[in-house]
């Protein structure tokens, strides 16, 4: 077997881009290493030249149905190299308990730290207006918190996410976030409200 020489690695946000970098790179990309704490992806001893034959069970382990668990409500996105298992609820929840509902399907609230996160969504919901809750908090008095506590984006980036005016509104009370289809912006609405929601792995 003709084997490749191994690359040093690419930067890269999630473990869903890890291995779409890698299978660029590599005709047949069957294992990689990914550090969550670095954001480091490595193509693993499993990387072959294109006229390798790769094996079935491996090829399944990559493929975008079994990366995002095989379900048919959680499907894998991606725009411009950004890579994401969105899943899209039907049942309406509070905040809470949509938060709680995307921790048994072992996801998180979707987050929108990168633009292309947003492109994402818009790509998604092309019709109609509804809201979804995301993984934004305002805790007032200009306090927002990502739920899985990543960096928060610039305030030109804030102010281009959201409807206008709606960072402006001064509130003393923790209000949660939603994303509206249609406009393909964020709001804020108070967290007891029931809205359907957007999970992410």
């Amino acid at each position: 077997m003709d084997m490749t020489k191994l690359s040093n690695g690419w930067k890269v946000l999630s473990l869903l881009s890890c291995v779409s970098t890698c299978l660029r790179n590599y005709s047949s990309c069957l294992s990689v290493k990914f550090n969550k704490s670095s954001n480091h992806c490595t193509p693993g001893s499993w990387v072959f030249q294109t006229n390798t034959r790769q094996d079935e069970d491996l090829h399944l382990l990559y493929s975008p149905e079994a990366l995002c668990g095989n379900t048919a409500d959680t499907v894998m996105k991606e725009f411009n190299g950004v890579h994401t298992c969105l899943f899209t609820s039907r049942t309406q929840f509070t905040y809470e308990s949509s938060s709680s509902q995307c921790q048994v399907k072992g996801a998180k609230l979707y987050t929108i730290k990168v633009p292309e996160k947003l492109k994402i969504l818009e790509k998604t919901f092309t019709t109609n207006y509804d809201s979804y809750w995301v993984g934004l908090i305002n805790f007032g008095q200009g306090v927002l918190r990502w739920v899985d506590g990543g960096p928060m984006l610039t305030t030109t980036d804030l102010e281009s996410l959201f409807r206008q005016g709606d960072l402006l509104v001064y509130s003393t009370h923790t209000r949660c976030d939603v994303y509206i289809t249609g406009l393909s912006k964020l709001g804020f609405a108070e967290c007891n409200q029931l809205m359907k929601f957007l999970c992410e792995k």
